[in-house]
C-alpha cells in the first residue's frame, strides 16, 4: 500500500556534532560520510570505497574471495603458474609463471638461458670453510675462452713475423687462471735484439713474496741453435712471456734473435695468474 505520513528523513546523524552522518543523497543508495567526507558509497550489490579513504584490514582479520576480484590497477596474476615455476613480470603489471625458470625446494633450475653477471660480480663462496690463512678472495668472476694472435718482439728493438696459418693460441680464463696452448711460427726475422718477447691476451698479477713468478718449458724446433732447456718465464705486471735458457749448470740466459734462424717453430702450453 502506499506510504501515506510525512517524508521519511534523509539523514542520520551519528555523533554530537554532525560531521558523521549516513545520508541518501540519490535513490537506491548509501552515503556514509565522516568528518564531513564521504568514505563509502552503498548501492545495489555494489560498496565502494571512495578516493582517499583507506581501507585497513587489521592483523588477524580474513579477507575471502569466493568470486572473481576485478577492476584493480595494480597486478595482474591470471596467469597462474604451474608447480615450481617462479612468477616473473612479463610486462609493467602482468606477473606469469616462467617454464624455464624452476625451483623444487631444493634445486633452482634455468632452462634454455644463460646467468649474466655485471662486471666485478660472481658466485661467492665464502660460505665454505677457508683452506688456509692466506685466503684473499673467494669470488668466482670470471669465465672467458677463444684465441688470441700474439706477437713476437725483441726487449730491444725489432721482431719476428709469424705464418698466417700458424700465429694463433688459444686460451681459457677461469676466474684468475689463464692457460694457453698452440703452435708458433715464425718465419720472418725483423733484426730482432734482445731477449725474445710473446705478448700474453692478459696482464699476470702482482703478489707479496714473488708468488707472481711462473716459468715454463716450451718446445723449440729447427730452430738453428744449442738449447739445452729451452723455457718461457712470466714476471708480474708485466703482459709478455720472455724466452729463457738454463744450461745444465743452472745458468739462465735470455733467448734472442740471434740465438735462433730466421725461420723456426715453437709449441706452447703453460698458465699464469691474471691480474
Amino acid at each position: 500500500m502506499p506510504y501515506i505520513g510525512p517524508a521519511p528523513a534523509k539523514e542520520l546523524v551519528l555523533d554530537a556534532d554532525g560531521d558523521t552522518i549516513i545520508t541518501s543523497d540519490a535513490d537506491d543508495q548509501i552515503n556514509v560520510k565522516v568528518g564531513g567526507a564521504e568514505d563509502f558509497r552503498i548501492s545495489a550489490n555494489t560498496l565502494s570505497v571512495l578516493s582517499g579513504t583507506t581501507l585497513n584490514i587489521d592483523s588477524g582479520a580474513t579477507i575471502a574471495n569466493s568470486g572473481t576480484a576485478t577492476g584493480f590497477a595494480g597486478v595482474d596474476t591470471s596467469g597462474t603458474p604451474a608447480d615450481n615455476q617462479l612468477a616473473i613480470f612479463t610486462d609493467a603489471d602482468t606477473v606469469e609463471g616462467d617454464s624455464n625458470l624452476t625451483y623444487d625446494g631444493t634445486d633452482l633450475i634455468l632452462a634454455g638461458g644463460n646467468i649474466n653477471v655485471d662486471s666485478g660480480k660472481g658466485i661467492d663462496f665464502s660460505a665454505t670453510a677457508d683452506s688456509n690463512a692466506g685466503m684473499t678472495s673467494e669470488l668466482f668472476g670470471d669465465y672467458e675462452e677463444g684465441v688470441y694472435n700474439p706477437t713476437l718482439v725483441g726487449s730491444t728493438s725489432g721482431s719476428f713475423s709469424l705464418l698466417g696459418t700458424d700465429d694463433t693460441l688459444a686460451y681459457t680464463k677461469i676466474g684468475r687462471m689463464v692457460y694457453i696452448q698452440g703452435y708458433l711460427f715464425p718465419n720472418v726475422d725483423n733484426s730482432c735484439l734482445g731477449a725474445m718477447r710473446i705478448s700474453l691476451p692478459t696482464t699476470p698479477a702482482t703478489l707479496p713474496d714473488l708468488s707472481d713468478y711462473s716459468v715454463t718449458w716450451c718446445y723449440v724446433q729447427n730452430h738453428g741453435g744449442s738449447f739445452t732447456n729451452p723455457s718461457l718465464i712470466i714476471l708480474p705486471a708485466l703482459a709478455y712471456a720472455q724466452m729463457q735458457d738454463v744450461s745444465d749448470a743452472g745458468v739462465k740466459a735470455n733467448m734472442d734473435g740471434d740465438d735462433v734462424d730466421d725461420s723456426w717453430q715453437m709449441i706452447l702450453n703453460f698458465n699464469y695468474i691474471s691480474s
